[in-house]
């Protein structure tokens, strides 16, 4: 048989611990500024390796050059 859910002082505090975890947002501005810049590494990185043989021949010119 079920016992009944009666309310204690530690359930009532339990939930209202996890009522405003849910509702609480103060960090999701910096989860989403790590997944940016994560992003926008993850991009950079992709662009150095296409562009790698422009660069590298750019810096070989210029080192002729002077």
């Amino acid at each position: 048989m079920f016992l009944l859910q009666i309310p204690t002082p530690e359930r009532t505090k339990m939930k209202e611990t996890l009522r405003r975890l849910w509702l609480d947002d103060d960090g999701q501005d910096l989860v989403e500024y790590g997944l940016l810049v994560s992003l926008v590494s993850v991009g950079l990185i992709l662009a150095m390796g296409a562009l790698k043989g422009g660069i590298s021949t750019a810096f070989s010119q210029a080192v002729s050059a002077l």
